[in-house]
């Protein structure tokens, strides 16, 4: 018979992780996030709740200061930043063949996006909140928004339906009306 946790630990030994391990990425799991436009996601953030901080800052030069090997400056004043003016006028660039990563400027040292606190997917700027006040992440939004979608223009179809059936009464009423006044 199995005992209670002998499939964790099974799974656990068998990723090469200890339970505490395991423990850990479970509660990393419950502060997964998502884009409060498009539902995309899972976003990890483990570092600074603050989505301003870093955005626009050269991301290689921001993780070199964790001790990240062959870090150097981006500039000789210290770490190459973009304005979050400037990426949002260039996320007014995207399109069906122009990704986010696409319009993001690049560090002219170490060719490297900058950071973007924002939603890969569709552009969406995650700087005017902070990280825990994003939506937690739910495996089945996307499918969610899509059914909400279907239901929102099956709606708008019905109701131009109703429009126009009633629009073709009215000239019934009308008509039928008419015809009764020349019959008397």
């Amino acid at each position: 018979s199995e005992l209670s946790g002998h499939i964790s630990t099974v799974a656990a030994n068998h990723n090469g992780r200890s339970l505490d391990e395991e423990a850990s990425l479970k509660d990393r799991s419950l502060k997964l996030k998502m884009c409060p436009s498009c539902c995309s996601g899972p976003f990890a953030n483990d570092y600074c709740s603050n989505m301003r901080s870093h955005h626009g800052e050269c991301s290689k030069a921001r993780l070199g200061h964790l001790g990240s090997s062959g870090y150097s400056p981006c500039t000789p004043q210290g770490r190459f930043r973009v304005s979050a003016t400037e990426i949002a006028e260039r996320l007014a660039g995207l399109s069906d063949t122009k990704t986010v990563n696409d319009v993001l400027p690049r560090c002219p040292t170490h060719n490297v996006v900058v950071m973007f606190n924002g939603c890969s997917a569709c552009g969406y700027l995650f700087t005017d909140t902070s990280w825990h006040n994003l939506p937690a992440w739910d495996t089945n939004a996307k499918a969610k928004l899509a059914l909400d979608l279907k239901k929102f223009n099956a709606a708008r179809l019905l109701a131009a339906q109703v429009r126009k059936e009633a629009a073709m009464l009215d000239v019934e009423r009308s008509a039928a009306g008419s015809t009764m006044e020349d019959n008397k």
